[in-house]
């Protein structure tokens, strides 16, 4: 792990003694195993002024927690609860280390690793280090001799010199699984871990007991994880990965320390998806309680779908629009084939321009690849500078377009045509080291082959008129989380160069793949691909399947999700599987037909849904029905619905369809399987991309006749087609 050092608001805060501090640190503890946090995490302190300076956590020496005095102190009374400076008497910061050690201790006892029931004792101890800055060497071995310190006392002319010798005092060495828990305790995300998974002490033969063991795991964040959302930026700052690797959960995460760290600013969360309203409410809301021992207080943050309106609640156009006395467009307004963000915050926009009032000190923006432009220029402008505008997306589960944009295109320009954040905007970092670019490369959620297949059918690596698009730069592949084996010593793919990119066991956590093939693989294979005749076969084999895998594999029914890839039909197809449901007296709900939006769950009930409902949500098997559409969709926006829809599961995919096109997709999908773990292709010439890029960036505003009449002329006169769209491309 090496030693990470998390600033939190340190250039917020921008105390010079913490500075430092900080400095000296980075410098002295740089060659241990853990981390060292600026204030956080709070652990329940009634205020931020009552965390310690630094908490520092290593595998060679246990907890560390370091305190700053500022003013000089006289004398220390009242058996060392009360200190005496020249301006009056002030409450002793060595209880503040001593309360929150009894904190740190409280919730290691939730760990048999970690704590000995028996004998009331933890195996880790907890070194606590005053440092006073304005008191001299004799002074501070009094305090020190008086006994009225718990803590080591330690002047600042020597702290550097003797703060490995002092922290060394308790030499621990635990071993992984123990730093593991510390960690996940500390941070508070101890309950994220699989409360239902069990253990076994047999070979797991039933599905459900293959996925249980596969989560059977302590939800610690992993280095990256913990980099982003243990830090406030002060200014924008980006976050990318793939489906899975943890985007919202550290969002969160961020969003309730923000808040606690920094009460009084206000900040927004934006997402996209009204199915994740609730998620996201709860897990902020739950770690702020946890942390702060108090309900996060109304109006502390405003987490808020981008649209909002009477049935849905607040969003932030709705909200906007009642703060300056504009009447809301409805659905009913949008023009057909628009893009409906796009519509209302321009009509935002043009009623307002440049007189939006700055509301937020910090803005979390969830989904962001779903977003368009003109929703990212609403933000910047009711931002108050800096502009913490935090941004985290994954560009292949757009529903709209594969293209990755650039952070500074998202935010549009000013009146006098520049970019209002520059290109450089996000190189380098904060004061005290907060990247302001961060990838997280790890992904929890998929077994590998079942991310890589839904990634390769995205991209079309396997597609026999080549990729639909090409990732070319190679740092952009490493924020996938691949390793490009080919071309080499090069930061840039060109035309007709040989593509390898690989990905790593160490990026892909989800052990399932692995327990299958340790267990001999004596059960049905992770992605099972089905081609029928009609759509009447494939919603019986859905039925059915979901009938054996209730009965015969110990899945529960709301541990299932069917999402069919055709939303143009998507209501009368989900009834139709939720009428065969009902022949097996199988329960289910349709979000957003039946159900509100927010629907997402029910105990005992399968969940019948679309890509775009749910997108951020996961569960254990899925079902993508009405795949042919995947190779014969011109514009290529289904191969992002496929991703997304594939991305949903923890554990098996069910992918069927029916017709020439689903044997198409299923020739691609093995094509794909026998290269695993790695991908292959040629890049295409830079007219071809452009081409398949101006499809893309077209498509979206492609209303359904539009594309029934291409797809038809696709289908019975494709050399008139592709004559058409070849002299349309030469024209533009």
């Amino acid at each position: 792990m090496a030693m990470q050092f998390l600033p939190g608001s340190l250039e917020i805060d921008s105390i010079p003694y913490d500075l430092q501090i900080w400095n000296i640190l980075r410098r002295t503890l740089a060659n241990l195993d853990g981390y060292c946090a600026y204030k956080i995490p709070v652990l329940g302190a009634p205020a931020p002024e009552e965390v310690p300076s630094f908490v520092v956590v290593t595998k060679e020496y246990g907890i560390t927690l370091i305190d700053i005095v500022s003013e000089r102190i006289e004398e220390i009374i009242e058996d060392g609860r009360v200190w005496k400076t020249s301006e009056g008497a002030i409450n002793s910061r060595d209880v503040i280390l001593e309360h929150y050690r009894d904190e740190i201790e409280s919730r290691l006892k939730r760990s048999p690793n970690l704590y000995n029931r028996k004998l009331k004792k933890a195996s880790v101890d907890t070194t606590l280090i005053t440092v006073f800055f304005e008191n001299d060497e004799l002074e501070v071995e009094r305090f020190v001799q008086s006994e009225n310190l718990i803590s080591d006392g330690i002047c600042i002319k020597r702290f550097e010199k003797e703060i490995i010798g002092i922290i060394s005092n308790n030499r621990w060495n635990g071993s992984q699984e123990q730093f593991d828990d510390i960690l996940s305790l500390i941070e508070g995300t101890w309950d994220y871990q699989r409360a239902n998974s069990s253990i076994f002490d047999k070979k797991p033969e039933l599905i459900s007991e293959f996925i249980s063991m596969s989560l059977k795991r302590t939800f610690k964040q992993d280095s990256a994880q913990r980099q982003v959302s243990m830090q406030i930026p002060n200014g924008p700052q980006r976050i990318r990965g793939l489906a899975g690797t943890g985007k919202t959960v550290v969002l969160s995460l961020k969003a309730a320390l923000a808040a606690i760290r920094l009460p009084q600013y206000k900040i927004l969360y934006l997402f996209n998806t009204q199915s994740l309203y609730h998620s996201i409410e709860k897990q902020i809301g739950d770690y702020y309680a946890k942390e702060a021992k108090k309900a996060l207080p109304i109006g502390a943050i405003d987490i808020l779908h981008a649209w909002g309106g009477k049935t849905s609640g607040q969003g932030l156009y709705s909200m906007l629009c009642e703060i300056y006395g504009i009447s809301p467009l409805t659905l009913r307004d949008i023009p057909r084939g628009g893009d409906q963000l796009t519509s209302i915050f321009s009509h935002l926009d043009e009623r307002i321009g440049d007189n939006f009032n700055p509301i937020y000190d910090l803005v979390l923006i969830d989904e962001a690849q779903d977003f368009p432009n003109k929703v990212f220029e609403i933000v910047y402008k009711i931002t108050k500078d800096p502009k913490r505008i935090v941004v985290a997306y994954d560009d292949f589960q757009s529903l709209k377009e594969l293209k990755i944009r650039e952070f500074h295109e998202l935010f549009g320009k000013k009146s006098n045509g520049e970019f209002r954040f520059d290109e450089e905007a996000l190189v380098g970092e904060y004061e005290g080291g907060i990247s302001k670019d961060f990838i997280l490369p790890n992904c929890y959620r998929n077994p590998r082959n079942i991310l890589m297949v839904a990634h390769g059918v995205a991209l079309g690596v396997k597609r026999p008129n080549g990729v639909v698009d090409s990732v070319d730069r190679v740092k952009d592949w490493k924020a996938l989380g691949y390793q490009v084996n080919s071309p080499q010593y090069k930061d840039t793919i060109v035309a007709g160069d040989r593509v390898e990119v690989e990905r790593l066991d160490s990026n892909s956590l989800n052990q399932l793949e692995k327990l299958i093939k340790d267990n001999e693989g004596q059960i049905e294979k992770l992605i099972n691909v089905n081609c029928f005749s009609n759509s009447s076969e494939e919603i019986l084999y859905i039925a059915n399947k979901i009938n054996k895998l209730i009965q015969n594999e110990g899945i529960k029914a709301h541990e299932i999700f069917v999402v069919t890839l055709d939303t143009k039909n998507s209501e009368v197809f989900l009834k139709r599987v939720r009428s065969a449901l009902n022949h097996f007296e199988i329960k289910a709900i349709m979000p957003g037909y039946i159900e509100s939006n927010r629907h997402f769950y029910e105990e005992g009930c399968v969940v019948l849904t679309t890509p775009f409902r749910a997108k951020g949500n996961e569960t254990n098997i899925v079902f993508v029905a009405n795949s042919h559409g995947v190779t014969e969709d011109y514009s290529f926006k289904m191969r992002n619905s496929f991703f997304v829809a594939m991305t949903r599961s923890r554990g098996w995919c069910y992918i069927s369809g029916h017709g020439e096109y689903m044997r198409k997709l299923e020739a691609e999908i093995n094509a794909i399987t026998l290269g695993l773990p790695k991908f292959e292709y040629i890049r295409p010439n830079d007219t071809e991309i452009a081409r398949r890029r101006l499809l893309l960036s077209k498509s979206s505003t492609v209303n359904e006749d539009d594309q029934t009449v291409l797809e038809r002329l696709s289908r019975e006169n494709p050399e008139l087609l592709r004559e058409f769209i070849q002299q349309r491309l030469d024209m533009e």
